[in-house]
């Protein structure tokens, strides 16, 4: 397999491939069994890219090896330049724990971490300087646009139960990350507006502005990196527990997964009303 020369910016090499082709190249040694290799490369805007797949003069070699493009709809964005800069970081997951977006099933109660729509909160009032609220309100919304927590903890507490369903974070908003998970799951799903978690700092924000809904900062904000989980309704309490214990925050039941033909939806008093995603376009930068 053929790899960009390991001068170009982006080129992520598996450190397994030791041998080189030339002083710019490098490939793995033949083995019996298939055995997979993935080249990484950070692409800093849209276009058209060639993909260009060498295979080396080996006997040991398969030279019709499939080979596979794709992307991992991470990082992906866009630019106008003229300075990218890009930082990223993997890691590992043991698999009876790993816990992906796809695996919610209707009657599957929805929950989510902590408090949600704090940062875009924070927006507001980075952007209206004049607004004045206590001390302590102002601090905590700051921090959170500016210095967001993952929940890395409560991620690996409601992992090891073994008992959710599918998780997500909260990074695009919650309607928008919401419409994601139903849309890997299959299922459709009923908010109820009135148990969304919205801090006391970000109630304190709007009733001094009057101009929003704490609500709307919640459902549409995003970056607060909160997670967002399905599980059946017999797990709750022990998830509930979990992330108590794991990382001291609260993990709120906010709604419930209906089948997909319920579409998704937002209840608010006695009307149920479509839940529009709205969520970040990284290659747009705007909302879908």
């Amino acid at each position: 397999m053929r790899s960009l020369p390991e001068v170009a910016p982006g080129a992520n090499v598996p450190a397994l491939c030791a041998q080189r082709y030339g002083a710019d190249y490098r490939y793995a040694n033949p083995v019996a069994a298939s055995d997979s290799a993935w080249f990484k490369f950070n692409i800093p805007g849209t276009g058209n890219y060639e993909v260009s797949v060498w295979y080396p003069a080996n006997a040991g070699y398969n030279a019709s090896t499939p080979y596979v493009i794709a992307t991992s709809s991470g990082n992906v964005t866009r630019t106008e330049g003229p300075l990218f800069i890009d930082i990223f970081m993997v890691g590992e997951v043991a698999r009876e724990e790993l816990l992906l977006r796809g695996g919610a099933r209707a009657g599957d109660q929805i929950l989510v971490t902590g408090f949600i729509g704090d940062a875009a909160a924070g927006l507001y009032l980075a952007g209206h300087p004049e607004v004045r609220l206590r001390n302590e309100a102002h601090t905590a919304l700051t921090f959170a646009l500016l210095r967001p927590i993952a929940r890395v903890e409560a991620g690996r507490a409601i992992a090891s139960l073994r008992r959710a369903t599918s998780m997500i974070d909260v990074s695009d908003g919650l309607a928008g990350d919401l419409g994601h998970l139903c849309r890997a799951s299959g299922v459709g799903a009923v908010i109820w507006e009135h148990e969304l978690p919205v801090s006391p700092s970000a109630l304190e924000l709007a009733s001094v502005i009057r101009k929003h809904r704490p609500e709307e900062w919640a459902l549409y904000g995003g970056e607060d990196y909160q997670l967002l989980l399905t599980a059946p309704v017999e797990a709750v309490p022990a998830l509930q527990k979990a992330v108590r214990e794991a990382g001291g925050i609260p993990l709120t039941l906010i709604g419930e997964a209906v089948p997909a033909a319920q579409g998704i939806r937002l209840k608010r008093g006695e009307d149920l009303l479509p839940l529009e995603g709205s969520t970040w376009d990284h290659l747009r930068g705007e909302g879908e």
